[in-house]
C-alpha cells in the first residue's frame, strides 16, 4: 500500500468528518468520496455539514520507519547543548536549545502530538536518545529527575568533536 502524506490543515479538516475511536483515514476517504459521489447525482441541493466531534481522531500510533527523525539524530545535539550549558541542565531548557540545533531536520511527522499523549513526537524521541546516551556511559545515570548531566566521557567526546 503507498504511503502519502496529508499536511497538517488537510489532517485537521479530515478530523471534522471522522467518528472518533471507529474511524481510520481509509474510513473518512471513503465517506467523503461517497458523499462527493452522491452529491454529484443528486446536484446541489444538499449540504454535507461535518459531524461535531468530541474528542480528538489522532494520527496513527506508530510513525512509519523513515517518516520520523531517528534517536540518532538527537544524539551530538544533546551533547553540544549540554556542553554550551556546561555540563547539567534542566530538561527543557536542554531541547529548548536541541530544537533550535535540529528543527530544519523535523518532519511534519516530527512536530504531530503523540497518540498517547500531549508530547510533541521529536520531544519524546530526543528523550530516547538520552536514554540510549545514558547506556553508553556520555550522560549520567544518578542525575535528579528532571535534569540531563554530560559523564566526563560526554565531556571528552564533545571535546574530541570540537576538535576535529
Amino acid at each position: 500500500m503507498p504511503v502519502k502524506r496529508i499536511d497538517v490543515l488537510n489532517w485537521e479538516r479530515l478530523k471534522k468528518w471522522a467518528v472518533p475511536l471507529d474511524d481510520g483515514v481509509d474510513d473518512v476517504l471513503k465517506r467523503l468520496l461517497d458523499m462527493a459521489d452522491e452529491h454529484a447525482t443528486c446536484g446541489p441541493r444538499k449540504r454535507l455539514e461535518p459531524m461535531e466531534i468530541t474528542s480528538a481522531v489522532v494520527a496513527p500510533k506508530r510513525a512509519l520507519k523513515g517518516t520520523r527523525l531517528p534517536e540518532e539524530a538527537f544524539k551530538l545535539p544533546i551533547l553540544q547543548a549540554l556542553y554550551e550549558m556546561g555540563g547539567v541542565g534542566k530538561v527543557s531548557e536542554i531541547l529548548d536549545l536541541v530544537e533550535r540545533k535540529v528543527k530544519h531536520l523535523f518532519s511534519d511527522i516530527d512536530r504531530q502530538t503523540l497518540p498517547t499523549s500531549t508530547e510533541v513526537r521529536w520531544y519524546n524521541t530526543a528523550k530516547w536518545a538520552r536514554k540510549e546516551l545514558k547506556e553508553d556511559g556520555l550522560l549520567k545515570d544518578d542525575s535528579p529527575h528532571g535534569i540531563w548531566e554530560l559523564s566526563g566521557a560526554g565531556f571528552l567526546a564533545v571535546k574530541a568533536r570540537e576538535n576535529l
